[in-house]
């Protein structure tokens, strides 16, 4: 900006209006609460039993609010939004159902595993059912986007992950039942890194295993994990397990070794019953506890900054 002088000296307007745009903040996409700050908290949201979670690029978190048979959406303010009730909740031989694994594409369709159906319902960005995906005997679990619109669907039932188009044509599976590489028993969730890798729960087996994008395993990893339900990758690459049978998430790197583990008090306040993880593009972490009806945000080192419940 060029700047006008009188006499040699600046005027003083133009000066201070160069200083207020020098010092100004950015402003964040959306605002949350800040580590080393007290952690916000809102209450009455009113899930019961949530499980798994996604967050899309404006913040806004979706919650499978298994208890009560309905996709809840949970935004900055605190404020939440039931999108759709549109889910089976007892099958034939009285198992339990409700939505299960949710992704969002870049329209803000969500994509929703309805397991006792065997079906994935798309809503649209209102909650409007838009669409039903079947397949036979697939009981569908978490689910991924890669950056074509294919969705990977971790089939609970029969071990493997089904893969299909953006159009909902089945395109093949990855894996196969058993305890080998490669072989699943009861996968619970499925997510991809930004080279269109996979990282499966392979809860049975008490295990994760990364596999390229042509189904070529890459790592098989332990860590202690006992019945281990969620996973998300941040941009960089970290992973983060919901590790449910020890109450913590266990961070990776993207070869697999071990980062951290938040379980304690003094990082989060004890975490119980840890159903699914999900991370943000801030990589913030979210996390569901199931048995005590709340999510959490956590930063990128684990201190809590928001809690819902």
């Amino acid at each position: 900006m060029r700047i006008q002088q009188l006499t040699g000296v600046f005027t003083p307007v133009l000066v201070l209006l160069l200083l207020v745009i020098a010092v100004a903040p950015q402003r964040a996409a959306y605002a949350r609460g800040q580590a080393g700050s007290e952690a916000i908290t809102h209450s009455g949201i009113g899930v019961k039993q949530p499980g798994y979670l996604a967050v899309d690029t404006h913040g806004n978190v979706y919650v499978s609010d298994q208890g009560n048979n309905r996709v809840v959406e949970l935004m900055p303010t605190g404020k939440t939004h039931v999108l759709s009730q549109a889910f089976t909740k007892n099958g034939p031989d009285h198992e339990n159902g409700g939505p299960a694994g949710i992704a969002i594409d870049r329209l803000g369709r969500l994509y929703v595993a309805d397991p006792v159906a065997r079906r994935i319902v798309i809503l649209s960005a209102t909650g409007a059912m838009i669409g039903q995906w079947y397949r036979a005997n697939m009981v569908p679990q978490g689910l991924a986007l890669d950056g074509y619109g294919n969705l990977y669907v971790a089939d609970f039932g029969a071990d493997r992950i089904d893969k299909f188009s953006p159009k909902g044509v089945f395109q093949g599976t990855f894996g196969a039942s058993g305890s080998g590489a490669g072989r699943f028993s009861s996968p619970s969730e499925v997510a991809l890194d930004a080279q269109g890798n996979l990282y499966v729960v392979d809860q049975q087996n008490n295990r994760v295993q990364k596999l390229s994008p042509q189904g070529k395993v890459l790592g098989v990893w332990g860590h202690g994990l006992s019945q281990p339900s969620g996973i998300a990758v941040d941009t960089h690459g970290t992973v983060y397990v919901a590790d449910q049978g020890n109450n913590r998430i266990v961070k990776l790197s993207s070869q697999g070794q071990l980062v951290a583990a938040w379980s304690t008090k003094a990082r989060t306040g004890l975490l119980t019953n840890v159903a699914d993880v999900a991370v943000d593009t801030q990589g913030h972490v979210y996390v569901s506890e199931g048995s005590v009806n709340l999510i959490r945000e956590l930063s990128s080192t684990g201190a809590s900054l928001v809690t819902w419940q």
